[in-house]
């Protein structure tokens, strides 16, 4: 038996030690006797310092002995208190019926059938108020039962969610950083192990930095959001037509495969190192041609 500090309730003190000395003996004045072992220092010293002879059975002894600590009982509450418990939004089912079972133990001579109104009511709407209020629980054992199995439903679900989060989450991570922004299409979007797009391409007499800057200013290629520089990038690398690091506007091979198409088209002539294209790739004279068949 734990000794008694001051600071828990007498009666419960009480109990456990009377349960206890029955165990061995009915006999009350025993009791009083084996009573200062039960108790700490701060008792134990108010237990010495009574009045000699005040003491003449058990009774007296638990008088004063409730008396002395009655501060440290435990307050008592009505059913009403109960209105109050309601399960919050978000909350499990265990951790509500858990809060609710605290809650009744303090209130003393509570009728279970007024109990489990509360209970039912508390309770959010969901399945497992559907399920009781097809089939009410005959008590509140069968009640707490059938919580259960609803709590064991509810974890399960949101274990596997969890999961699904977690394995979702970890596939974003993965990916995250892989992909620049795209040319402004997305059969231009770019890819890390895209081969080039032509066999040759036409030689330019600038960087292809300028030619960018061109095409921008005559709205021949979309002008991008600035992107952001994934964490892991390689900041010796810049791009001029993403304004980020990462790779660079020579090694970006969307852009080169957009100013062959523009050169293509004749445009940005000024740039060309020979007035000679580069051989158009075999998909786009499938394509060109498809196009003449339809026109025609």
């Amino acid at each position: 038996m734990n000794l008694y500090g001051g600071s828990t309730n007498p009666d419960e003190h009480l109990n456990i030690f009377r349960t206890q000395m029955t165990l061995y003996t009915v006999d009350q004045t025993v009791w009083c006797k084996v009573f200062p072992t039960s108790l700490r220092e701060g008792p134990l010293g108010w237990f010495t310092d009574l009045p000699p002879n005040s003491v003449t059975s058990f009774n007296v002894l638990e008088v004063k002995f409730t008396t002395q600590y009655a501060t440290s009982r435990l307050h008592r509450t009505s059913s009403m208190s109960l209105l109050y418990v309601k399960q919050e939004k978000g909350e499990s089912l265990r951790a509500f019926m858990d809060r609710f079972s605290k809650g009744l133990m303090g209130i003393r001579n509570l009728n279970p059938d007024i109990a489990m109104h509360h209970l039912v009511s508390a309770i959010l709407s969901g399945q497992f108020t559907e399920s009781l209020i097809k089939r009410p629980p005959y008590n509140m054992d069968e009640l707490r039962t059938r919580a259960t199995k609803f709590m064991q439903i509810e974890e399960h679900v949101d274990y596997h969610r969890k999961t699904l989060v977690e394995a979702s989450e970890k596939e974003r991570e993965k990916n995250r950083g892989i992909h620049p922004p795209a040319m402004g299409t997305n059969r231009d979007r770019y890819r890390p192990n895209r081969g080039p797009r032509f066999h040759n391409y036409t030689p330019l007499k600038v960087p292809r930095g300028k030619v960018l800057d061109e095409a921008l200013q005559a709205e021949l290629i979309p002008m991008l959001k600035q992107a952001q520089t994934p964490p892991t990038a390689d900041t010796t690398k810049r791009c001029q037509y993403h304004r980020n690091y990462g790779h660079t506007t020579k090694g970006y091979q969307a852009l080169r495969d957009k100013i062959e198409e523009l050169v293509q088209a004749s445009h940005l002539r000024k740039f060309f190192r020979t007035t000679t294209l580069a051989p158009r790739s075999p998909q786009h004279d499938i394509d060109y041609s498809r196009d003449k068949e339809h026109s025609g």
